[in-house]
């Protein structure tokens, strides 16, 4: 039987931990929740990447894989401000949300099925002022938000990681390491949370 595909699409978050989420939850398919299939994982994350420019990756690194699932995690580079931009975010919520909406459109093109992952929130979230007027908690909310929006719109399945996380007694001083990138608790839940959404998938094939 060919491997369950599972590509995962985002920036850091995907990428920036010893071992990342996407690598845990593979580990974790080999030695705990093995139901009789291989589930390969090809993780094209990259640190600082936005989804404006992510939704760029299609063609080389997406549609040639093939995928069966594709995760999609975009959000914390995007709502960023940087000299390069004279003050504005890296791109505006109605830029991020049609970048998501193309990414998932491109990604079910393939066959794939699609779940987005609703961003976790800054540790420092209400203490920090955006040029927008709004505190961090609140820029992640906009862009949580605008992602759950494009995947209703693309009929892609979403899953809010900040509610996954709290309901699981972390809050985001104990899921990061840094105020934003994943501690290990948080790559844990992470991991747990799309391994369980891939195994019933599996099971119901």
């Amino acid at each position: 039987m060919e491997p369950y595909k599972v590509l995962v699409w985002g920036d850091s978050i995907a990428r920036q931990n010893e071992v990342p989420w996407p690598e845990s939850c593979r580990y974790s398919f080999e030695v705990s929740c093995f139901c009789g299939r291989v589930v390969e994982f090809i993780n094209i994350a990259q640190c600082g990447l936005a989804a404006v420019h992510g939704q760029n990756y299609f063609e080389e690194k997406v549609r040639p894989v093939q995928p069966d699932l594709v995760v999609i995690q975009f959000g914390f580079n995007d709502m960023r401000h940087d000299t390069a931009h004279n003050g504005a975010p890296v791109d505006m919520p109605d830029q991020y949300e049609e970048a998501m909406c193309n990414m998932i459109r491109n990604a079910r093109s393939t066959g794939a099925e699609v779940l987005v992952l609703g961003n976790h929130n800054f540790s420092f979230g209400a203490l920090r002022l955006y040029p927008t007027g709004l505190n961090g908690d609140e820029t992640v909310d906009v862009y949580r938000k605008r992602a759950e929006r494009a995947a209703e719109k693309e009929g892609a399945a979403f899953i809010n990681m900040a509610e996954v996380l709290e309901n699981q007694g972390l809050d985001p001083r104990q899921a990061t390491c840094d105020g934003c990138h994943l501690s290990p608790d948080g790559v844990r839940v992470y991991a747990i949370t799309v391994g369980n959404f891939i195994l019933k998938r599996l099971l119901a094939l």
